[in-house]
């Protein structure tokens, strides 16, 4: 099981390096000092992924469309919002000093 450097366990654990220092003195995380830096222990199959993510292409696929969906969800809902504004706010008032002062 390798021990990794706090930023490679960052890339690895897909968070940010103060969360891996802050897990290690909490104790979440397995590590030890090695002079002044910290060394992360990490399981070998997440050091051998390479810090990518482990997805199926099901559930990829899955998730595009899901994501497309709500994209389209929410196209609809601004134009939704933006007609009910249209409808609900008055129009501009002319200010006092603009009908005092209008040309023509």
């Amino acid at each position: 099981m390798p021990w990794v450097t706090v930023s490679r366990a960052s890339e690895l654990l897909t968070i940010h390096t103060n969360t891996v220092r802050r897990r290690l003195t909490s104790g979440e995380l397995e590590g030890r000092k090695d002079g002044a830096r910290w060394l992360v222990h990490v399981a070998e199959d997440l050091e051998s992924r390479n810090g990518a993510p482990d997805v199926g292409g099901d559930l990829l696929a899955f998730l595009q469309d899901q994501v497309r969906m709500k994209d389209e969800q929410i196209g609809e809902l601004i134009y939704t919002l933006r007609d009910l504004q249209a409808r609900a706010l008055p129009a501009p008032r002319r200010s006092f000093w603009s009908k005092l002062f209008r040309k023509g």
